[in-house]
């Protein structure tokens, strides 16, 4: 996922199905090289495409660890440690989407650790 810098746009990387463990380093390779300059075109052999989702005006990225969340994009943001090489307990995403498409405003989705708050 990305949003293009030129014209806003949130983008997702899909790749044609894999089967076997170097196909996916191959895929999730081509995968961030495409992120860091999603508007270049794809190679012809990628077997892989940018699908448009919608035109984005804003988006941010939160972690929530030790019961609080943190923009994990911020200069604030908790600097890497042992605590925070794990995965955090919920990941949020903010998306603001632009007006005058078919679906606008404000969306957040959350994504939950499934052994959060559950016995350890």
């Amino acid at each position: 996922w990305t949003r293009a810098p030129v014209d806003g746009h949130w983008l997702r990387w899909q790749s044609a199905p894999l089967k076997t463990a170097p196909d996916w380093r191959a895929a999730w390779q081509a995968a961030g090289e495409w992120a860091r300059s999603p508007v270049a075109p794809l190679p012809e052999d990628a077997d892989a495409s940018a699908v448009l989702i919608a035109r984005a005006d804003d988006w941010q990225i939160h972690y929530y660890r030790r019961n609080a969340w943190s923009n994990a994009l911020s200069a604030d943001a908790p600097q890497a440690d042992e605590e925070h090489t794990s995965l955090p307990d919920a990941v949020r995403l903010r998306l603001v989407l632009a007006p005058e498409q078919h679906v606008s405003g404000e969306v957040t989705v959350d994504w939950v650790r499934p052994s959060f708050g559950g016995l350890q």
